[in-house]
């Protein structure tokens, strides 16, 4: 444990680092999106191996600072940062209320942070998580949830709670939603797993950006950056074109254009 604690350490003692110059994508010109089809770029970072968490608590992060920057520094160009329910344990106070974060922001034309948004099939979202403990933040989270699930009441007290779909969300209306009602022109996916196949098998994802980080876990079955109760279909794979790669210490920066996008393949 004490090889571990270190490296948190030597991390966490460069935190200042994690929102300045540069990111990778800091000069990209990503599409700006339709009323009701926001631009959406889907965010991972993964091992060498393919794992995108670690074997244990025991093991640290999966990417390093190089990662982390890049990670933080690529909301300043969305308008929406959208999640699953799993990942609320992002602190928005530090994570999008930084200053560098929000100079850059206002210089990409932004006056104010990203709506988060979280969306949730089974409407159980911990009111206790991190990302609902905001003080300076200066707008509720918005969660998503299908008409027909309970979701508690200490919830609706720390987020807005919009109803859209039956038994399951309909995530083009949620994309609706952010654009016709927030102004969204482009959404980040920041994940997990099964949202990532969700948006991706609805047709509504246009960049991959998979950060490839130098560590190998070596786990036979480890989890990955899409993930569903099922493969895509045979004839159904999605196919994508590749637009750039940039190299920023040892990690590599992978960027795509799914093809089925409607906003080209333009770089």
């Amino acid at each position: 444990m004490a090889v571990v604690d270190n490296v948190w350490k030597e991390f966490w003692l460069s935190a200042s680092e994690l929102f300045a110059k540069p990111g990778v994508y800091d000069n990209v010109r990503f599409p700006v999106g339709k009323t009701d089809r926001p631009f959406t770029a889907i965010t991972m970072v993964t091992t060498a191996d393919g794992a995108i968490m670690p074997p244990s608590s025991e093991y640290p992060w999966i990417g390093g600072r190089e990662d982390q920057r890049t990670y933080r520094r690529l909301r300043i160009h969305f308008d929406a940062v959208l999640r699953g329910a799993r990942t609320v344990e992002i602190n928005l106070d530090r994570n999008m209320m930084n200053p560098e974060i929000l100079a850059a922001r206002r210089d990409h034309g932004f006056n104010d942070p990203p709506i988060v948004c979280i969306v949730s099939n089974s409407g159980v979202v911990d009111p206790q998580g991190v990302i609902f403990q905001s003080r300076k933040y200066p707008f509720l989270p918005v969660v998503v949830v299908p008409s027909n699930v309970d979701v508690a009441s200490d919830l609706e007290r720390v987020a807005e709670v919009i109803r859209i779909g039956n038994d399951e969300i309909d995530l083009a209306s949620v994309y609706s939603f952010l654009g016709r009602e927030r102004g969204v022109k482009r959404i980040l996916c920041e994940g997990g797993p099964t949202l990532n196949h969700a948006v991706i098998g609805e047709g509504l994802a246009d960049e991959y950006l998979l950060t490839v980080s130098p560590q190998m876990f070596g786990e036979a079955r480890p989890r990955t950056a899409v993930e569903g109760a099922a493969p895509y279909g045979a004839g159904d794979f999605p196919e994508l074109c590749f637009l750039q790669s940039c190299v920023m210490g040892d990690h590599v920066f992978l960027r795509y254009r799914f093809r089925s996008s409607p906003f080209g393949e333009m770089r």
